[in-house]
Formats: structure tokens, C-alpha cells, sequence
């Protein structure tokens, strides 16, 4: 949901979405059940149209009437599969509700019919024809290509890669000890968030560059540092959300293309952090030379025991997305969101860090049912700590007394 202070033009809106609807064959495509089988429908170009549903409402309503929204169920049977609202704010300014069902939408998508909404707005504002890049390949180009790899060599040995990543029997994650958890997952869930300032994001991205790991490799080694920290585990299991795009063809392309992996890394809390860098580091290469790997196929190829009271494979999600180079304006306005808590988790623990230019914003999904917000806070103020820790230039043989009598140990260049 994006907040608007400026004037909006409801039929610029409404011929932006359609030229985007016409535009991607993903925002055209029905679906149907048959026979315990799923069919998708691409419907034919001008076919298909959006209507924005316009609401007067005053701003102190404006989180209930979204989440409201966010919960309106969808016909698959009909496309666009789309819901589009406009609030139109008494005290002044807008808010645009727009929400797609996760069978044609990632992200990925998100970005691009945002940043292309915007171009398309502004250019018939102004009118003049948008300018957009050429779409080369569509979503069932992707279906094609993956049922090429399902029966190729190369699919072969991403079996063999993920039965020997997955081999034995499987950890189960659990930060307080003797948790009552219900026999069936409910998904139910609550939002913790934190930030992490510009000094520290600077100091954490100058320690990444000098050490060749990405930022994504950094935050997730330091997570699973925490979480074996304070599960006294050492096996541990965080599944990842990837962007499937098989080749920058598909850069433009919306669809859902999201696969989520299972990183799996053994962490020693004996060993210094640069060790334990480095192995998540490798851990994370090696699972992604085999990304395209369906986790329903991944979960088949495991010794995973079937359990309903939790997520199989993995009980805890992470991901990390540079929104630095993302648009910074939309519709004439500088991009604002309005903050919504889904009250919904996918797994246990999710962690969701977004960098921006000066800070970076993290947000934990936690299952409500088995953990509190002062269980989660215990988590990020640990996560927090060994960040800072990790730049810090203090004394050799810096030592950190972690839960369940574990040290961990820095060098003294901070590694």
C-alpha cells in the first residue's frame, strides 16, 4: 500500500494498469482445477481490464480497512487476479491497495510492476508513450525450460547434490527450551521490528568488501550464529527465499519464480567467526548451483519425518534485498509504504532485513503460538550484539559469553 499526498488521475490509473495487464501475460493468466490437476489460461490482449475500488475514509481507519483488504480472497478462475483500491483520505493525500495472488507474483514482480506503473503514469500524464523495455520471455517460457531440466543430466545431479545436503536425520530448531507447540501449525503471527543505523551498515558492508563476502552472507552467518547460540544446537537449517529468474531474460518478466532452499551449516561456536564465515559462505554457493530445484522436490528427496505441528525441513526463514537502487519516487510522490503486520508467519522465525541508503530495516514474523515478543527481542539483541561486535576493535582474545555456557570468540582484527 503506497501513501500519496499528490493529486491522482483515477483514469491514468486505471489505463496504467491495463496497459501493464496487456503488458505482462502473467496479469492475464486464469487458473482451473481439474482433476486433482491445475490448468492456466493466458487470456487473450485487451481481454482482460482493472477497476480501481474508491474509498472515502478517514487516515485513523486507513491500517484496519487495509488489512481488511489484505485478507479479500481471490477468484482464480477470473483474471486480472488482482485487487486494486484507492482510499482517498478526508484529511488529505491518498493510499493505493494493491495486491496480487502469490501463483503469478513474487517480489521480483513487485519492483517491476511498481517501477513500470510509475513510467507508464507519468508518461500519460504528460502525454507521451511510455517507454518501457521489451518483454523477450514469459512465465510458461519458465514452465517450459523447467520441465526441460526436470528430466535432464543436470537435474540428476542436483538430486544427488540435495539428498547428500540433507542426508541424516533433520534438527529441529527451538529457542526456549520445553516449548508447547499446537499439533497442527497454525501460521498465526506477530511482527517484531528493528533497525540497524548508517554507522554500523557502513562499518558491516566496509567489513564484507575487505573479507569478499556479500552482505547477505555476513547477516545470515551471524543469525545462524544466534540461533545456535541460543537453541544449543549445531546443526542448523535456514531456508531462503531465492529469485528463480533463470537467465537476465527474464529481468522484466513477472511471475512466480521464487524457490526457497535450505541452507544447511554446522556451527561450531569454538571456532572464530572468519571460519564460520567462510563455511555458511560455501554452504550458501553450493545450494545455489542447484537453485532450480523445486523445494516440493527437495522435501521429497530428504529423510524429513512428516510433523503438522511444525514447517518441514526448516523452522526459521531469512532474507536480505538491496532496495538501494529501487525508484525512489512513485506517482509524483516520494515512495512511502504504509506498514502493515500480516499477523501471519510462514515458518517459526521469519527474518526479513531490507537495506536502504542510510539504514537498514529488519522485520521478525514470529509464530505466535510458541514464542513472545520478549523470546524474539532476546534474538535480536543477540543478533545485534554480535554485529557490533564483529567491527568493534577491542582488545585480543575478546570473548562473549553466550546462553547455555557457550563463548564465542573474535580475533582481534574483529574476525
Amino acid at each position: 500500500a503506497f501513501i500519496i499526498k499528490s493529486l491522482i488521475d483515477l483514469k491514468t490509473l486505471e489505463d496504467s494498469l491495463n496497459i501493464l495487464i496487456n503488458r505482462h501475460e502473467s496479469l492475464r493468466t486464469s487458473f482451473e482445477l481439474k482433476e486433482n490437476n491445475l490448468y492456466f489460461t493466458v487470456q487473450p490482449l485487451n481481454q482482460v481490464k482493472s477497476k480501481v475500488d474508491i474509498f472515502d475514509i478517514e487516515e485513523q481507519s486507513i491500517l484496519s480497512r487495509i488489512k481488511e483488504s489484505s485478507e479479500l480472497r481471490f477468484d482464480l478462475s477470473k483474471a486480472p487476479i488482482l485487487h486494486s483500491q484507492l482510499f482517498n483520505i478526508k484529511e488529505g493525500g491518498h493510499v493505493l491497495f494493491l495486491m496480487f495472488h502469490h501463483i503469478v507474483w513474487d517480489a521480483t514482480s513487485f519492483d517491476i510492476i511498481k517501477n513500470e506503473l510509475n513510467t507508464i503514469y507519468n508518461s500519460l500524464i504528460s502525454n507521451k508513450i511510455p517507454k518501457l523495455n521489451n518483454i523477450t520471455q514469459n512465465f510458461r517460457d519458465y514452465i517450459e525450460l523447467e520441465n526441460i531440466f526436470l528430466n535432464s543430466a543436470e537435474y540428476a545431479d542436483s538430486e544427488h547434490f540435495w539428498k547428500s545436503h540433507l542426508e541424516g536425520s533433520l534438527p529441529f530448531l527451538e529457542l526456549v527450551e520445553g516449548l508447547s507447540r499446537p499439533s497442527q501449525m497454525k501460521f498465526t503471527g506477530d511482527l517484531f521490528q528493528f533497525q540497524i543505523e548508517k554507522k554500523l551498515k557502513n562499518e558491516l558492508e566496509l567489513y564484507a568488501k575487505d573479507r569478499g563476502v556479500s552482505l547477505f552472507n555476513l547477516f545470515l552467518s551471524v543469525f545462524k550464529i544466534s540461533l545456535a547460540a541460543l537453541s544449543g544446537i549445531d546443526d542448523i537449517i535456514v531456508g531462503t527465499p531465492i529469485n528463480g529468474r533463470p537467465t537476465t531474460e527474464y529481468d522484466d518478466t513477472t511471475g512466480f519464480f521464487v524457490n526457497t532452499i535450505p541452507i544447511r551449516s554446522k556451527i561450531d561456536l569454538e571456532k572464530d567467526f572468519s571460519t564460520l564465515l567462510n563455511n555458511v559462505r560455501d554452504n550458501l554457493y553450493d545450494c545455489l548451483q542447484h537453485k532450480m530445484v523445486p523445494f516440493e522436490k527437495i522435501l521429497r528427496l530428504s529423510e524429513y519425518q512428516r510433523d503438522s505441528s511444525r514447517t518441514p525441513i526448516y523452522q526459521t526463514l531469512f532474507s536480505f534485498v538491496d532496495n538501494t537502487n529501487t525508484v525512489k519516487d512513485f506517482l509524483g510522490n516520494l515512495t512511502e509504504y504504509v506498514p502493515i503486520n500480516r499477523q501471519s508467519t510462514h515458518t517459526d522465525i521469519d527474518l526479513w532485513l531490507n537495506k536502504h541508503e542510510n539504514i537498514i530495516n529488519g522485520n521478525i514474523q514470529y509464530y505466535d503460538q510458541i514464542y513472545s515478543s520478549d523470546d524474539i527481542k532476546r534474538l535480536v539483541d543477540l543478533f545485534q550484539k554480535l554485529l557490533m561486535n564483529i567491527v568493534s576493535e577491542k582488545p585480543k582474545e575478546l570473548k562473549y559469553v553466550l546462553p547455555k555456557s557457550k563463548t564465542f570468540h573474535l580475533s582481534s582484527s574483529g574476525e
